[in-house]
């Protein structure tokens, strides 16, 4: 099969990216000892192997950009409170600026050509299907007590 976030290269054996969905949620009576039971589904995207690096790559440029705005947010407010006399704060402020403008572009750079993960969550067909058949992301509701007898779609 096809990867589907690149259309090009074959699927990887374990590689793939899986989305966890339930639904057909259904209230049980309050005489029972589970709460709700449900259905689950997990969906297989096929992904090659350059893809799940692409992305990864990606996810570590998305985090270490967060990383940097915070410290060029730090640097910024310690240099307009002077808690160091001197242009330090300056040349680190414009340090992280130039960190989370490389790292954004490395993002781009990897992603380019191919869909993320959110566009399998929103976009993939099989995906499409079950959210219009009223199923949601997860493994399963958000109960305190659910039915510990789960049934599985294949």
């Amino acid at each position: 099969m096809t990867c589907w976030f690149c259309g090009v290269e074959e699927e990887a054996e374990g590689k793939a990216y899986e989305v966890e969905m339930y639904g057909d949620v259904m209230q049980n009576p309050a005489d029972t000892e589970e709460a709700v039971s449900f259905n689950k589904k997990l969906v297989v995207v096929p992904r090659c192997a350059s893809c799940k690096h692409r992305q990864a790559k990606a996810k570590r440029a998305n985090i270490f950009a967060v990383i940097s705005l915070v410290l060029a947010i730090t640097a910024g407010i310690f240099g307009v409170l002077k808690v160091v006399d001197g242009y330090i704060w300056g040349i680190a402020l414009g340090f992280f600026a130039a960190m989370i403008i490389e790292f954004l572009t490395i993002r781009h750079h990897a992603m380019k050509g191919i869909k993320s993960e959110a566009a399998a969550r929103k976009k993939n067909e099989e995906v499409c299907e079950f959210l219009s058949r009223g199923y949601e992301f997860g493994r399963a509701p958000k109960q305190h007590k659910v039915a510990e007898t789960i049934i599985e779609e294949d």
